[in-house]
């Protein structure tokens, strides 16, 4: 079994651990969280870890610190050949950690290294799977670039658990990066033209259904007219309706005038017909904001005037 520590300190990036040039027994260590102590005795070489807490090591056990909190390395950028030919600079880091610090000391091969070339192997065939587009514009998660888990076999081989994958930046080639500029300022200038034409066709759908329903609104007043003519003349009830309807009075007090001015004419017996009133005092209610039951039961009761005034 391979001696714990055969290699170099510097070997392992991103793992905080003890300069075992000076090495001294110790009885007593203490493990902060999220570090684990790797231990192994000097007679027998067999390995075994010590998670956070206070430790007591014999005389006869050498021990290392390594870190079990997630740590992210950069690689170095790489070109890579999309699937329709383009070829396409990649800064690609990873976050991973240590799932177990046994495996990952006591691999015979350097486990960072390999995950370097495992990372690069799929790197490439992930893009080659895919245009040059797909590669600039979409969003690249880790399910996406390791479907196969590959990654999960590599961390039961070697102890290192893959967190996640980042995709920092993608590099067109210089001859293509005016293009592609130029091509994605009128994309962006389409959507904002479709975009404006959306709000126009809204806005003329709202300007029509309001159209709508003014006319039906009209065509409602103009069949309350078109009654009450029947009991009027049309053009002569316009006339007075025309200078009575926007006065500052209630329907009832409205009516009373039409009726005056109906008698000033000589018209007053058509006005006493009941249909005839009944259609006025409707047309004047719709027209009048502030109608109420109130003002239509005051309404009512002079109607009730009128005929006995009639009677007499």
């Amino acid at each position: 079994m391979r001696n714990l520590f055969q290699r170099n300190n510097n070997e392992r990036a991103g793992q905080e651990v003890d300069d075992f040039s000076q090495y001294k027994i110790r009885m007593f260590k203490a493990v902060p969280p999220n570090m684990a102590l790797i231990c192994q005795n000097i007679f027998t070489g067999r390995p075994f870890v010590k998670t956070s807490g206070l430790v007591i090591l014999m005389p006869w056990v050498k021990s290392k610190m390594v870190s079990l909190a997630d740590n992210t390395i950069d690689y170095p950028k790489e070109k890579y050949k999309t699937v329709d030919g383009i070829e396409l600079t990649i800064d690609l880091a990873i976050t991973f950690s240590i799932s177990d610090p046994i495996k990952y000391e006591f691999n015979n091969n350097d486990p960072m290294q390999e995950l370097k070339i495992k990372t690069q192997d799929m790197l490439r065939q992930y893009v080659a799977l895919r245009t040059v587009d797909e590669m600039t514009n979409g969003r690249h998660t880790l399910n996406d670039f390791d479907p196969n888990r590959d990654y999960a076999s590599f961390a039961v081989n070697n102890g290192l658990e893959i967190k996640n994958v980042y995709f920092k930046n993608v590099e067109l080639p210089q001859s293509m990066k005016d293009d592609y500029e130029k091509k994605k300022v009128q994309e962006m200038e389409n959507a904002k033209l479709l975009a404006e034409a959306q709000t126009k066709k809204a806005v003329a759908i709202l300007e029509a259904e309001a159209r709508y329903e003014s006319a039906q609104k009209d065509a409602e007043t103009n069949k309350i007219l078109g009654t009450a003519a029947n009991v009027v003349q049309a053009d002569e009830i316009k006339k007075i309706l025309e200078n009575i309807v926007n006065m500052n009075a209630t329907p009832a007090e409205k009516l009373e005038l039409v009726k005056a001015q109906l008698l000033s004419k000589g018209n007053g017996n058509l006005f006493y017909g009941m249909e005839g009133q009944s259609e006025l005092m409707k047309y004047l209610l719709a027209k009048d904001q502030n109608g109420s039951n109130k003002i239509q039961n005051n309404g009512n009761k002079q109607k009730s005037g009128y005929t006995r005034t009639r009677k007499k």
